[in-house]
């Protein structure tokens, strides 16, 4: 049984990639990607998106799931050309081509459209905070639209004035501050983004759990998990809400080999976003390493549900196979009853 888990766990690692942290790449002569996946019709974000980057024959290199912001980021890349394919529970899939061969890639953006069905399933959205909305309406505006400059018209350096003026018109408009941490991370200067993340944080009086959890998903990255944990956490006591906190915790307790730990987590995550296809992927993970194949089976098919035609769709289907057969495999024939006679 041990060849057999060994077996799996290879296959299982081809479809379940967006485990491995890009912090564990090195940077030096390698580029990045980063963009947001929109709505084509209300230039709305898109949270839990998958993003799946191919290179230019197909293969799969790696896979990321949207954040509440609807961006999301490739780190450690070779220069050279790429594909880009984004899948969403409820609209149609689209695919770019990127050519890295000479720089990084900033700002790429995808407009879904809506798969024209009723009643549609959505991915979880954004919710508008009822602080957000007790702003003086000049700050609302400037924020609305520092975030359709961030995010629909990929201009992180405007959005980033329109962010300051909604801070001058109302200096408590902590979201203001974390928009601005976000466009400094789509302009890939990280220091500046937590210093504004925490910055949102300490003008919230320590209560915006985005930003805490925000804080903690890049010093996660940067190396830094105890620390960084303890954001995670504080930001999930503060926004109970939030699939994105309790996927991250599921993520690092898979790192650390916690795997019930991880399990309740990412369970947590799945309640609280269902139809965010990368959560099922985590725990396809955690209950192969726990042996339990009956779970992975389910969680690979509900998976298939919510992706049927991104290339990790494709080796999911591969994994459930192969676990299928070998399972079959390693199960005993029982003995043929011996006829007795009288």
């Amino acid at each position: 049984m041990r060849r057999v888990t060994f077996f799996m766990l290879f296959l299982a690692c081809l479809f379940l990639f967006p485990l491995y942290s890009p912090a564990q790449i090195s940077n030096s002569g390698e580029v990045s990607l980063s963009g947001d996946v929109m709505t084509a019709e209300g230039n709305q974000r898109v949270d839990g998106a998958s993003v799946n980057l191919t290179n230019s024959a197909g293969n799969p290199i790696q896979q990321e799931i949207t954040n509440t912001a609807g961006s999301f980021r490739f780190w450690g890349l070779r220069p050279s050309t790429y594909i880009l394919k984004v899948t969403a529970d409820g609209y149609q899939p689209q695919e770019m081509r990127v050519d890295l061969s000479y720089s990084s890639g900033l700002g790429v953006t995808f407009y879904l459209r809506a798969i024209p069905k009723e009643h549609a399933p959505t991915s979880p959205g954004p919710d508008v905070s009822s602080h957000e909305l007790s702003l003086p309406e000049p700050a609302r505006e400037s924020l609305a639209s520092g975030r359709k400059a961030l995010y629909a018209e990929n201009d992180p350096s405007s959005a980033l004035s329109f962010f300051q003026k909604a801070l001058k018109k109302a200096p408590g408009c902590y979201e203001a501050e974390y928009e601005t941490g976000v466009a400094y991370l789509k302009l890939q200067q990280t220091s500046d983004a937590m210093n504004s993340f925490r910055q949102a944080l300490k003008i919230s009086d320590g209560k915006y759990g985005a930003a805490e959890i925000a804080i903690g998903t890049l010093l996660i990255d940067q190396g830094q998990s105890i620390e960084g944990e303890k954001h995670l956490r504080q930001g999930i006591e503060l926004s109970p809400g939030s699939w994105m906190g309790f996927y991250e915790i599921a993520k690092l307790e898979v790192r650390k080999g916690n795997f019930p730990e991880a399990e309740t987590s990412a369970r947590q995550a799945c309640t609280l976003a269902p139809n965010v296809a990368g959560i099922y992927q985590l725990l396809s993970f955690i209950h192969l390493k726990q042996e339990n194949y009956p779970a992975l089976l389910q969680d690979i098919d509900i998976y298939l549900q919510l992706d049927s035609t991104s290339p990790a769709a494709g080796r999911a289907k591969q994994v459930r196979q192969q676990v299928q057969q070998r399972l079959a495999q390693s199960t005993p024939t029982p003995d043929p009853v011996p006829h007795l006679h009288p």
